[in-house]
């Protein structure tokens, strides 16, 4: 069986992470802005430079892109500001 390879690989993480939950780490939705993100900034950086890693193993090029707009008045809530405090 041959391998699959790849010359580029164009990802983009963090919309999903963003979203506010009733307990950090679930996925139990919340429009709650004082409750937690799915991800704080630590867990998000940390399964982002794993990531990168896995991907750079594949020789390809990366490019990262915040390919999905930010959706404002949606369920659950997403505040990008809230995710820097």
């Amino acid at each position: 069986m041959k391998l699959q390879t790849w010359d580029v690989i164009h990802f983009s993480l963090g919309l999903h992470d963003l979203k506010h939950v009733e307990v950090a780490g679930t996925s139990q939705n919340s429009n709650d802005p004082n409750d937690p993100f799915q991800a704080d900034l630590e867990t998000y950086s940390t399964n982002m430079e794993e990531i990168v890693g896995k991907l750079k193993f594949s020789g390809a090029t990366l490019i990262f892109a915040t390919t999905t707009p930010y959706p404002e008045c949606v369920s659950p809530l997403r505040d990008p500001l809230g995710a820097a405090k």
